[in-house]
């Protein structure tokens, strides 16, 4: 906290002075101008107080390359990577929330569609992986399948960032993916 100072000598008079900072500091309607975390006042003394409340810093976060393992449906099995070797243990990287498996409805210009989640085991590849493909239904009688475009297939580089943990599939995530995949009609 600290008190602004009066007015310079050989100014404006002190009522001027004050009236002049008043008018700065404060707009018409008395909320102050001082910006986010600041708290400007006059005391008892007729003196201008200015609090300046500094907010808590914003936690950074880190990026992390990872390769895809599998595929769980709202979350993927990954080893860590360092753009040369890959990690030995599994970690569960949290696919973004639209291309998880967890909507089960929405409702979009009065039409209520639903969404059901199928996994498969792709078999066709050198190493299996599973994809996720759903199928959608919409109360007007319209349907559709989707999978996620373009596909998780088995070693894919992925950059993720650190999220607070959450638990998907039965496993604590830490990881979120930020690829720019999205569900795509098949």
């Amino acid at each position: 906290m600290s008190l602004v100072p009066n007015k310079p000598a050989g100014t404006t008079s002190h009522v001027q002075h004050h009236r002049k900072l008043h008018e700065r500091v404060f707009q018409g309607d008395g909320l102050v101008r001082g910006g986010r975390g600041v708290n400007i006042s006059v005391n008892d003394h007729g003196e201008y107080v200015i609090d300046v409340n500094v907010p808590k810093p914003i936690p950074a976060v880190t990026t992390k390359m990872f390769t895809v393992q599998d595929d769980l449906g709202a979350s993927l099995s990954c080893f860590s990577w360092d753009g040369t070797t890959a990690g030995t243990s599994p970690i569960y990287v949290a696919k973004k929330a639209s291309i998880q498996n967890l909507v089960t409805s929405v409702e979009q210009n009065l039409i209520t569609y639903t969404f059901s989640y199928l996994s498969i085991l792709d078999t066709n590849t050198l190493t299996p992986i599973h994809y996720v493909t759903r199928t959608v239904s919409g109360s007007d009688g319209s349907s559709e399948s989707d999978v996620i475009t373009p596909p998780f297939l088995f070693n894919d580089v992925i950059m993720a960032i650190s999220i607070k943990s959450v638990t998907l599939d039965s496993n604590a995530c830490v990881w979120q993916e930020m690829t720019g995949r999205e569900w795509g009609q098949i």
